[in-house]
């Protein structure tokens, strides 16, 4: 799941914080915005267990709700007979689970689960059409790939990680499909190279696995077709 939110801090809290002499962008006032401040921390208490301050989180996941329910207990006396009217049924308001198997959830239990927060930024086209950014979209390829193990970062060869890989220079490509025919797990394969087929030869080394081509302007891999 990708969860994308905004970090702005509320209207008087910018209001007071540009009257101290910040600006948005600086850390004294990125630290209080929403993400930061409220989101990101929630998502680690929810996946740890354990609030702000390290100490496990009282309560269930249970939620109680008002509702009226049938009071066993009292009975409508007969004025004539002074005797229970059985075929009465008396409620009272009390209190229901409105999800019952949430209600043994102890929030303190954490869940067997990973996040990861990356600051989505703006990149100037020419630092990307460089060769300059890789890192900085690195995370893209990681999601696409199924969001596990490592990210690859920058290599002047090739990298291959638990669950995808990434040949940078294709001098080194003998080496990188001798290696990665060892690792059937590795299911997704990122290729940089401008020439068509390069990118071919590969995907016929890899039939089992989802071949993708990198151009070397690694703006134009992520270009969006404006055209009517």
């Amino acid at each position: 799941m990708v969860c994308v939110t905004n970090n702005e801090v509320s209207a008087d809290e910018a209001i007071t914080f540009t009257d101290k002499g910040l600006r948005q962008g600086d850390a004294d006032w990125e630290k209080y915005g929403i993400a930061h401040y409220v989101a990101w921390p929630r998502v680690r208490c929810s996946i740890t267990g354990l609030n702000v301050d390290g100490d496990p989180i009282e309560g269930s996941y249970g939620v109680e709700v008002d509702d009226y329910i049938v009071d066993d207990e009292s009975a409508i006396m007969s004025k004539s007979t002074g005797k229970p009217l059985n075929n009465r049924v008396v409620y009272k308001k009390g209190k229901i689970q409105l999800y019952s198997t949430l209600a043994n959830m102890k929030r303190s239990d954490g869940f067997a689960e990973n996040a990861v927060f990356y600051d989505l930024k703006y990149i100037e086209p020419s630092v990307v059409a460089a060769d300059l950014a890789f890192n900085e979209i690195a995370p893209l390829l990681w999601m696409k790939a199924g969001s596990n193990g490592r990210v690859i970062k920058h290599s002047d060869t090739f990298d291959i990680s638990e669950n995808y890989a990434v040949l940078f220079n294709y001098s080194h490509s003998a080496a990188f499909v001798r290696e990665l025919k060892t690792k059937p797990e590795v299911k997704m394969v990122f290729i940089v190279t401008d020439y068509d087929a390069r990118y071919r030869s590969l995907c016929a080394e890899f039939p089992d696995k989802t071949v993708v081509q990198l151009y070397e302007s690694y703006l134009r891999s992520f270009e969006i077709s404006s055209e009517g």
